[in-house]
């Protein structure tokens, strides 16, 4: 009692390894015979272990470790920004929404947009009763580099007992010895750092989404354990918010629990990068008059056993709204008058959206178009591509980044919205985490005729226009 408990260097220094065989050089020393000795020139022609044999070895001593773990009294999980739905963790969950904000701001639009609405909404309907809301306040840990993996051969899974978001040590720990049955399959051990295990913001989501360490949620039993039915990141629509924040949480998602990314549990909640406005009528009275996005209105038409009528062009007076920048060129080269007819509105962040652009988005029909499903095409090249971006290994990035990002084009651009789906590997990775990488890499890089990277020449630009003739 009291002794420190033992750790991994105690361990493996308990550690023997027997070969049996014969010992090459080896030579009696004197008549006693009770020393054997072996030349240095001989050791060094010893075979080594094989890698194999070790990475095994590793592995299962790993797996004892975190097995055998004393256990720590849980750690209570703080919600400093979370407002959870009514329907959370009741019968009807399958259709709530966890929505998963950027910061403030986002948290601000999307509780302004869910309590417009009067009265009891539909399933997964904008409203409190059906969706939750959650901050991440900010940029959130890289979860890549911060898990070492062990992989042997096989066997009994090194898993302990299920616990939750909120387990002790010892489950966490025999948690984090996840993965495999008692079979032959290869099997993957991955160990948390103690600083992901201690992310307050991570544990929050975790334990608000219902997430457990010790679940793969590949089966309908596991996922009927989750509090919400889907969890819809809400960020900017700038390169820090798509690239960056959203990505970090699919980088998260995808080291745990891959089957959410792969289920379709997981989404964005997709607001207009861009507006355009036509300047023959006031803005407030066209954005009113738009009629809502054709996509829901046909769903809606299937279930009741109609067909939808099609959609109509857009009017004269109607604010037209683009997510991606291909579909807005698109749009203007098909009528270059467009351009001069219409005031084009960029929208950066989640804030810059007035009043009625809000109450626009949260419509019901606007609302179910502007929730978009990530999907993975290729498991193997989705997995390949957050190792490159998010891995540890800076060369695989540099291979990547040396090449120009592939746009989507217009076409596609559109065939992506009329599906409401985001392609991880394809879109979220090699467009918005791409673009992203390289927008960062130039910030940082100072220019060759002025010295300044972007930020200082904007400090320099907005000095010399504050102080202009002084």
């Amino acid at each position: 009692a009291g002794a420190p408990a033992a750790g991994p260097a105690e361990a493996l220094a308990a550690v023997r390894i027997v070969m049996v065989g014969a010992v090459p050089g080896a030579e009696w020393s004197g008549q006693r015979k009770d020393e054997l000795q072996v030349g240095a020139r001989d050791v060094a022609q010893w075979p080594a272990l094989p890698a194999k044999f070790l990475k095994e070895v590793g592995a299962a001593i790993a797996a004892g470790l975190l097995r055998a773990a004393p256990a720590a009294p849980a750690k209570a999980v703080v919600h400093d920004k979370y407002t959870p739905a009514r329907h959370a963790g009741k019968a009807q969950r399958a259709h709530t929404l966890l929505f998963t904000a950027e910061g403030d701001s986002a948290i601000t639009l999307v509780r302004a947009g869910l309590t417009q609405q009067r009265g009891a909404s539909l399933p997964g309907g904008p409203s409190l009763d059906w969706c939750g809301i959650i901050s991440l306040q900010g940029v959130i840990i890289n979860a890549k580099r911060e898990v070492t993996q062990f992989a042997s051969a096989g066997g009994a899974s090194a898993g302990g007992a299920s616990a939750p978001a909120t387990q002790t040590q010892a489950d966490a720990n025999a948690a984090d010895a996840n993965a495999a049955d008692a079979s032959d399959a290869p099997e993957t051990i991955a160990v948390r750092s103690a600083r992901l295990r201690d992310n307050k913001r991570l544990a929050a989501l975790a334990d608000a989404f219902g997430l457990r360490y010790d679940y793969k949620y590949e089966s309908a039993a596991e996922l009927a354990t989750l509090r919400y039915g889907k969890l819809v990141l809400c960020v900017d629509q700038d390169l820090d918010g798509t690239g960056k924040i959203a990505a970090l949480v699919l980088v998260w998602l995808h080291e745990f629990w891959p089957a959410l990314l792969r289920g379709g549990r997981v989404g964005r909640f997709m607001t207009p990068l861009v507006r355009a406005y036509p300047k023959a009528a006031k803005a407030a009275a066209a954005l009113a008059a738009a009629p809502a996005p054709a996509p829901p209105a046909a769903a809606a038409a299937a279930k009741r056993g109609k067909r939808a009528a099609p959609a109509a062009a857009p009017a004269a007076q109607e604010v037209v709204e683009f997510f991606y920048e291909e579909e807005l060129r698109a749009w203007l080269e098909e009528d270059p008058a467009r351009a001069a007819a219409h005031t084009i509105k960029y929208y950066k962040g989640l804030a810059t959206h007035d009043d009625a652009e809000m109450r626009r988005m949260f419509e019901p029909a606007r609302f179910a178009a502007s929730l978009y499903t990530y999907t993975v095409d290729d498991a193997a090249a989705t997995a390949r591509l957050f190792e490159v971006y998010f891995g540890a290994d800076p060369a695989l990035r540099k291979a990547v980044l040396v090449t120009p990002v592939a746009h989507l084009a217009a076409a596609d651009a559109r065939a992506l919205r009329a599906a409401r789906a985001l392609p991880v590997g394809r879109v979220q990775l090699d467009i918005d985490t791409k673009s992203y990488k390289n927008d960062a890499i130039k910030r940082q890089i100072p220019c060759a005729v002025d010295g300044l990277n972007p930020a200082r020449r904007k400090i320099l630009a907005g000095a010399f226009a504050r102080f202009a003739g002084e």
